[in-house]
């Protein structure tokens, strides 16, 4: 089962930073670790007709930004991504996901955000996430 970590990297309240010429303030990563299982089914979740692509354009539809890097360290490729707009509740956060190719990184990046998370990272949605095997 995936984990969704508890421990954000979450600014004090003294210290967040205000929204400036409307860029949005950050506020830390929201970690989801992937059991090797879960990397299976994101696999199989979007294989074929098109379900990553898919999985991408509402995303982006919904206001996130997706970045890809190649890691040039450790030859993997890293897949993030934030929200632009400021009233949105997952502002500030960032996503991520690292994976030996660029597609698989998307395809696990598409998984957290979609699946797991259920597209609200920053509620206890994804606390609950459980793979049941009802692929």
């Amino acid at each position: 089962m995936a984990t969704k970590s508890t421990s954000r990297k979450q600014l004090s309240p003294s210290k967040k930073e205000e929204p400036r010429n409307g860029y949005v303030a950050w506020q830390g990563f929201v970690n989801v670790y992937l059991t090797d299982k879960d990397k299976a089914h994101a696999s199989e979740f979007y294989s074929g007709n098109g379900a990553v692509e898919q999985a991408i354009e509402k995303a982006l539809f919904a206001g996130y930004r997706i970045t890809l890097k190649h890691e040039k360290a450790n030859n993997t490729f890293s897949a993030f991504m934030t929200h632009t707009d400021v009233d949105h509740p997952d502002s500030g956060w960032g996503l991520s996901e690292r994976a030996s190719s660029w597609w698989r990184a998307l395809q696990r990046i598409m998984f957290i955000h979609h699946v797991v998370l259920q597209g609200d990272w920053t509620s206890s949605k994804g606390d609950n996430y459980v793979d049941d095997d009802t692929w």
